[in-house]
C-alpha cells in the first residue's frame, strides 16, 4: 500500500442555496433558481433576483435557451410563461438585457416582438406553449390587467478547490493488502 496526494479539483457551487420551493439547476458556469411557484411583475422579479446577488436569467446562445426550456418542461412540466431578463424599456424596440448587455442571440416568436398592445409590451417571457419562443409583455399591471409571471434567477457559479486528500493506493491486481482480506 502507498499513499500518494489526490488531484486537487474545482467544483462549481452556486452563491445561493437551493429549496423546495426555488430550486437551483447548474448549467454553463451558471446556476438558475427557477421561481415557478410564485409570480411577479418583470421589476419586482428582477428586484427579488438583484437582492441575491443575481439578476433575471440572460439567454446568450441556443444552448442556454435548451438548457431552460427542458428544465422548465421536463422537470418541472411548466406550460406557461415565464420572464426573462430582456426588455425595451429604455428604447422602444432596442432589447437590452437587465445587466445592461446587448441582446446577440434571439428566439423571438413568429410576429414578435410586437403585437396587439404595440409599445406597452416592454417586457419578455418565454412561452413554453410555443416551444420556448420569446413574446414580448407588459412589465407590470395596466389599469385592470395584471401581468405578473413566474421567473428565473441567474447566479455566476463560484468555483471552489477541493482540498488535497491523501488516499490510499492499492495494487492492480485485485487483492487487499494482507490483514486487509
Amino acid at each position: 500500500m502507498q499513499l500518494a496526494p489526490a488531484a486537487a479539483q474545482a467544483v462549481s457551487v452556486c452563491p445561493v442555496q437551493s429549496t423546495d420551493t426555488h430550486p437551483i439547476h447548474l448549467h454553463g458556469g451558471s446556476c438558475y433558481q427557477f421561481h415557478l411557484r410564485e409570480t411577479r411583475g418583470f421589476s419586482a422579479a428582477q428586484a427579488e433576483c438583484r437582492s441575491q446577488g443575481g439578476n433575471e436569467v440572460i439567454i446568450r446562445d441556443a444552448d442556454t435557451q435548451r438548457f431552460l426550456f427542458d428544465v422548465i418542461q421536463r422537470v418541472f412540466q411548466y406550460k406557461g410563461v415565464v420572464w426573462i431578463g430582456l426588455n425595451d424599456v429604455t428604447q422602444e424596440g432596442h432589447f437590452t438585457w437587465v445587466d445592461g448587455s446587448p441582446l446577440t442571440f434571439t428566439f423571438w416568436a413568429n410576429g414578435q416582438p410586437g403585437g396587439l398592445l404595440g409599445p406597452l409590451e416592454d417586457c419578455v417571457v418565454m412561452d413554453m406553449g410555443d416551444g420556448g419562443r420569446w413574446h414580448d409583455y407588459r412589465c407590470e399591471d395596466f389599469l385592470f390587467l395584471r401581468d405578473p409571471h413566474p421567473f428565473i434567477c441567474q447566479f455566476g457559479a463560484v468555483f471552489k478547490r477541493l482540498s488535497r486528500l491523501r488516499v490510499r493506493v492499492y495494487p492492480r491486481e485485485g487483492k487487499l493488502p494482507e490483514g486487509k482480506q
